[in-house]
């Protein structure tokens, strides 16, 4: 029985754009590894990468003198080896963070917890709170009825979000430490404010690898099923609480859905309103503007034969009143993209002996469809 674990080496966070630049970059040294999470290379190897997909998640294991050929790294270890996760998450100009391990998250979450909680109390509760089977969260894209191949400036849109919905959700479990837990996220207001957003985001890694962790995946058994934490049905509770209050924010705004993903709603033309607040569990607007763009290219037959590949993406301004893209582009080329000013871009995304290429990127004026 193999842990889904790594206890020996520092992981790393970085954009998709720069793990891509570096496997590009050890692409003739990488092998692929099934159960990197828990490979121990030897010492005396150089001049080797691995490779490999937990999850869903792409992670490197390389040595630090590769990776700082990509990023600034603050590690003068060149032949040691760390793991580096793909993580569309992270910001390309933040460019890198390290990850917390799960045993750590919870060793600082448990201390939170065992000020008002004995340890099997803290179980009782997290027993207590259960659901069967596997639950999946809410995942919507722009409907049907809208144009492809056309930029769609949407008007009367708003995008709601949950303020931390996992933090919430152990509120709840843990109702006699509230007040602990919710001055965790004055400590990340706090630390925003005076510009240490690593250490802002390191809290929030804390909560949110502590959640992850009660359904964590844990080994392979005899028969090469897969094992799972003893927590697991509560791990599915709290992703059934996300799903059932952001489909109550969905029910209660009654407009059209342009996009929807685990916590977070972009609605057209609501017919209901929703409490707007800064309080834990409810939700906060992140637009600036009432103003959603919409993209979806498809290929045309011709451009399919040649190998161009198909993608979509919303820009809004956010609370900041600061550009913002999401979707499934590639990072690479998103700083040609403007839909405000009708700019989009086509290109090739051609697979490289394991990394990617981005062959042909053409800059492109596209026709903007208004609904008011």
């Amino acid at each position: 029985m193999k842990e889904y674990t790594q206890k020996f080496m520092v992981r790393y966070s970085v954009n998709p754009a720069i793990f891509n630049n570096l496997r590009k970059l050890v692409s003739d040294i990488t092998e692929n590894k099934e159960e990197i999470l828990c490979f121990k290379p030897s010492g005396s190897i150089n001049r080797v990468a691995y490779y490999g997909v937990v999850n869903g998640v792409e992670w490197l294991m390389v040595q630090y003198k590769y990776l700082g050929m990509v990023v600034r790294v603050d590690r003068n270890s060149n032949n040691y080896f760390c793991l580096v996760k793909c993580d569309e998450s992270v910001e390309l100009i933040d460019e890198i963070f390290t990850i917390p391990y799960l045993n750590t998250c919870n060793k600082y979450m448990l201390k939170v917890l065992g000020s008002k909680y004995k340890p099997d109390e803290i179980e009782e509760q997290l027993y207590a709170h259960e659901v069967e089977g596997h639950i999946q969260p809410i995942h919507e894209l722009l409907p049907r009825f809208y144009d492809i191949n056309v930029i769609n400036k949407l008007h009367n849109c708003s995008y709601l979000d949950i303020n931390n919905a996992h933090l919430d959700a152990l509120v709840e479990i843990f109702p006699k430490a509230s007040y602990q837990l919710k001055r965790l996220r004055y400590r990340i207001s706090t630390l925003k404010k005076q510009g240490k957003y690593n250490e802002a985001k390191r809290i929030k890694y804390y909560i949110n690898i502590f959640v992850g962790g009660l359904g964590q995946k844990k080994y392979l058994d005899e028969n090469g099923d897969m094992v799972y934490a003893k927590h697991r049905q509560t791990y599915e509770w709290v992703v059934d609480r996300t799903r059932k209050k952001l489909q109550a924010i969905i029910d209660e705004l009654k407009g059209t859905v342009l996009y929807a993903n685990t916590d977070g709603v972009i609605v057209r033309e609501p017919k209901g309103k929703v409490k707007i607040s800064d309080n834990l569990g409810e939700c906060k607007e992140e637009l600036s503007s009432d103003i959603v763009y919409a993209f979806v290219y498809v290929p045309s037959p011709k451009e399919r034969k040649e190998g161009y590949t198909p993608w979509y993406c919303y820009q809004y301004r956010n609370s900041k009143g600061e550009k913002e893209l999401k979707g499934n582009v590639a990072h690479e080329v998103r700083e040609h993209i403007d839909l405000e000013k009708g700019q989009y871009v086509v290109y090739k995304k051609v697979s490289k002996d394991g990394y990617f290429e981005y062959l042909d990127v053409e800059l492109r004026n596209g026709e903007i469809k208004e609904y008011e």
